[in-house]
């Protein structure tokens, strides 16, 4: 490592095909997929990240058409906060629907937010709601919003290709660093959440997805 070196780009740099990597670090989404085909009763919102977004008038009925609002996206839109299954699980304390269970959601990349039934993806930031029976959310996901970053690094039988399947949560990679030495300034919490647990082996850690290591942290290093 030297002065100024960005965990991230190293992470990427020597890990390219890590698909915890390129769905959290995606960028370039230009713009929101348009989708004006009609349905019954889903509605689709991509995320407003900033002021003069342009988007679609909402429709009179909205239980008789799909509401589709487009945004020019100039940033990554992606959620870190719910990059885990863990914390998207977390956010459906107050979910309304008995139907969808927050685990199916949780792996299919929305998290809970409200009002009502909607669910916003961490990758995208594109938005459902008004959720019927039988809906089959990774194939809603990619109809309206086929160009999300989790969607394209993923398949419908397959989401991840993940290394170490036991480290697969925050909690659990968290549990890895009880022996983290101390003189070592970047947090567990930070590593954790960057996708690292501890292999206890000096500051050496491992991404559970990729099975990338990284090592010889200094102080200021990002883990992302």
């Amino acid at each position: 490592w030297k002065q100024g070196d960005s965990p991230t780009e190293k992470h990427r740099q020597f890990y390219p095909s890590c698909s915890f990597v390129q769905t959290l670090l995606s960028g370039g989404l230009q713009s929101a997929a348009k989708n004006t085909s009609p349905a019954k009763s889903r509605f689709a919102h991509s995320l407003p990240l900033e002021q003069g977004g342009i988007h679609s008038s909402l429709p009179s009925n909205p239980l008789n058409s799909r509401a589709v609002e487009d945004f020019s996206l100039r940033m990554n839109p992606c959620s870190y906060a719910m990059s885990t299954e863990e914390a998207r699980f977390l956010s459906y304390s107050m979910w309304p629907l008995s139907f969808l269970s927050p685990a199916e959601l949780g792996k299919a990349a929305f998290y809970y937010t409200g009002p009502g039934d909607r669910v916003p993806c961490f990758a995208c930031g594109g938005k459902l709601s008004n959720w019927e029976p039988n809906d089959d959310l990774l194939s809603e996901h990619r109809r309206h919003f086929p160009h999300c970053p989790f969607l394209e690094n993923t398949s419908e039988t397959q989401r991840f290709s993940v290394s170490n399947l036991s480290m697969q949560t925050h909690s659990a990679r968290m549990r890895t660093f009880l022996y983290w030495p101390s003189s070592v300034l970047v947090q567990p919490e930070q590593l954790a959440s960057a996708g690292f647990y501890y292999v206890d082996h000096n500051d050496d850690v491992k991404c559970f997805c990729c099975d990338g290591g990284l090592r010889c942290w200094e102080p200021g290093d990002d883990p992302w």
